[in-house]
């Protein structure tokens, strides 16, 4: 249940030392519950908050996911952040990130977003500004250096023959910098699932790297 997951594991044997098994029993059953709950059926798409809500407020896990909820609402109709509708998202990280002030990261995420999109070593990645919102969404505390990273991760793929069948596909290079932990093994498996034997392989998955535990900030 935790395998997409593994801040949960590490906050549960962190706070929990004595009977992290029993604590995580409990946050699967809340989770469930949560998750089948059409309150928040919005949700189901990122179940990571489920086990995040159980973690943070064991004791009313659904208080917890209605705060999320309407705290998200309030920001999705501020017209100072018109521009993050369409990605709920960044929403969602922002109220889970900095609870106390979700605006004000947002805020700063706008000033960091404009400031790479006018930043000549990420010239590349100008004409997908969703990725300049990813990088500091998610990695607010280095996103320069996630970007010099992803760029260095693109070019060794690029240039790497088992994937030559991609370089026409730069942006197939650029998800999988981006978008996975290990970015070779996506693209071994993309290659099986596109291939005559791949076709007929079954059981192939690419886990997400964005469901993980969010530690709020004080």
């Amino acid at each position: 249940d935790f395998h997409e997951t593994p801040g949960v594991i590490r906050y549960v044997a962190a706070n929990y030392p004595t009977d992290p098994d029993t604590r995580l029993e409990r946050v699967r059953e809340s989770s469930e519950r949560l998750a089948a709950n059409e309150e928040f059926a919005d949700f189901r798409d990122t179940p990571g908050i489920f086990k995040q809500a159980a973690l943070q407020s064991p004791n009313d896990p659904e208080m917890f996911m209605t705060r999320i909820r309407d705290s998200m609402t309030r920001l999705s109709e501020d017209e100072r952040f018109s521009e993050f509708r369409d990605t709920p998202y960044i929403l969602r990280k922002a109220v889970l990130i900095c609870p106390s002030d979700p605006a004000q990261f947002l805020i700063h995420a706008q000033e960091s977003i404009a400031r790479l999109s006018i930043d000549n070593r990420f010239e590349e990645f100008r004409n997908t500004p969703g990725v300049f919102r990813k990088a500091v969404v998610s990695h607010p505390n280095n996103t320069e250096e996630y970007l010099v990273q992803a760029q260095d991760t693109i070019a060794r793929l690029s240039a790497d023959e088992r994937f030559a069948e991609f370089r026409n596909t730069p942006n197939v290079f650029r998800e999988a910098a981006l978008d996975h932990s290990d970015p070779d093994e996506y693209l071994t498996r993309l290659r099986q699932r596109r291939s005559p034997i791949g076709k007929h392989t079954q059981g192939i998955s690419c886990a997400s790297d964005h469901d993980d535990l969010q530690v709020p900030r004080r």
